[in-house]
C-alpha cells in the first residue's frame, strides 16, 4: 500500500507547489517543512495499521518498499529496519517461478486486471535483487543505529542465536515462539519445496539447475553484490565445467 501512495516525486511536487504559492499554501503559511509533513503522514498510516493489529506490533515486509527506504525512514522516524538478506540465486529462482506457485484464482485475477510482472524475466529478476540489496545496504550504512541485517541462511541454520540478535536490536525481551516457528517451518518462502522435499531448512540450489546462459547472466549482474555481502565467493560463481547447451531452467 505505502509504495502506491507515497513517492519521492509526489512529496517533492507538493512541497514545490507550496513554495510557488507562498503564503497562499497551508504548508508555507504554517511553516511545515518536509520532515514535519512526512512525520504526520506516517502517523496516519501507523494509525490505520494499528487499528487492525490488535495488541500486536505491525510489520510491513513488502519487498518493493526497499526502494523507498529513505522516505519510510522519514515517515516513521522511530521505526527500526530489519534487512533480511537472502542468497540471490534462491531469490531469483523464486521470482521467475512466481506465477507457477501462485494460486489459480489469484493468477486469474492478475490476468483479468492486465497486470504484468517485469521480474518474471530472468535478467530483470537478477537486476531487481541486486538493486534492492544495494538500496537496503546503503540505508543501513547511513543509519546503522536503525538497521540490522539478518542473513537468511544464518536464520535458517541457527534461529535461536539469530532471534537473540533481533530481539536485542529491537530492545525486546527474548521470546521462544518465533524460534519454534523458524524451527518448524521453512522461513521466508511462499513456494513448496521441489521434488517433494518439505523438510525444515531445505532450500533448492538453483545454481545447479540453471543453464550456462542463466549462470552467466546472474554472475554478471548479481555476482559482485553476492561476493560483497559474503553470500558467495568468486569461485562459487565461476562457470568452468558448466555445459554450453541447455535451455533456461527457470524462466517461465
Amino acid at each position: 500500500m505505502i509504495q502506491g501512495i507515497f513517492r519521492e516525486e509526489s512529496i517533492d511536487s507538493v512541497l514545490e507547489n507550496a513554495r510557488v504559492l507562498g503564503d497562499g499554501a497551508f504548508l508555507t503559511q504554517e511553516k511545515v517543512d518536509r520532515a514535519e509533513l512526512l512525520r504526520h503522514l506516517g502517523v496516519g498510516v501507523n494509525a490505520l495499521y494499528t487499528s487492525r493489529s490488535g495488541d500486536r506490533r505491525w510489520i510491513d515486509h513488502t519487498p518493493s518498499n526497499t526502494l523507498l527506504v529513505d522516505l519510510l525512514g522519514d515517515l516513521f522516524p522511530s521505526a527500526l529496519f530489519l534487512h533480511l538478506l537472502r542468497d540471490g540465486r534462491q531469490v531469483v529462482d523464486s521470482m521467475v517461478n512466481f506465477l507457477t506457485a501462485m494460486p489459480e484464482e489469484r493468477r486469474a485475477s492478475f490476468e483479468q486486471a492486465g497486470w504484468t510482472i517485469s521480474w518474471l524475466d530472468f535478467t530483470v529478476a537478477c537486476e531487481t535483487w541486486r538493486d534492492h540489496v544495494q538500496a537496503a545496504s546503503a540505508f543501513a550504512g547511513r543509519q546503522p543505529d536503525r538497521s540490522l541485517t539478518v542473513v537468511h541462511g544464518q536464520l535458517v541454520a541457527d534461529p535461536q542465536q539469530t532471534y537473540a540478535k533481533i530481539f536485542e536490536f529491537l530492545g525486546l525481551s527474548f521470546e521462544e515462539p518465533p524460534v519454534r516457528y523458524a524451527e518448524s517451518l521453512r522461513v521466508n518462502t511462499s513456494f513448496p519445496a521441489r521434488g517433494g522435499q518439505a523438510k525444515v531448512g531445505y532450500f533448492s540450489t538453483p545454481w545447479q539447475e540453471w543453464s550456462r546462459e542463466d549462470r552467466e547472466t546472474f554472475a554478471e549482474i548479481a555476482g559482485p553484490t553476492m561476493v560483497q555481502h559474503g553470500l558467495a565467493t568468486a569461485e562459487d560463481l565461476e562457470l568452468a565445467g558448466v555445459p554450453e547447451n541447455g535451455a533456461r531452467a527457470s524462466s517461465p
